[in-house]
């Protein structure tokens, strides 16, 4: 989450996703069937945390409870991260 948060740089995966998304092109040539397995699928997993956790730092203070209703997928995501940071959930 440091990368969304702006104080380090986001792992290979998202790099990866970064470049798909901005240049609409797959990391290795050919098709979806061509990639190295598993790459997608770990792109799409922390693609999702980063955009999980830069919505839940967009947020407006004290919204957590608008936010939960209305991202619930990200709400999960951001429930896990800040068990796994500080061992408790809000």
């Amino acid at each position: 989450m440091a990368a969304a948060e702006g104080t380090g740089e986001p792992p290979p995966e998202l790099e990866l996703a970064f470049e798909n998304r901005d240049f609409g092109g797959l990391p290795e040539a050919g098709g979806l069937l061509d990639q190295p397995a598993g790459l997608l699928k770990r792109m799409r997993v922390v693609m999702a945390g980063y955009t999980a956790w830069r919505r839940w730092l967009d947020r407006e203070a004290g919204k957590e409870g608008e936010f939960a209703e209305r991202y619930p997928r990200d709400w999960a995501i951001v429930k896990d991260v800040m068990e796994m940071r500080h061992g408790q959930r809000d």
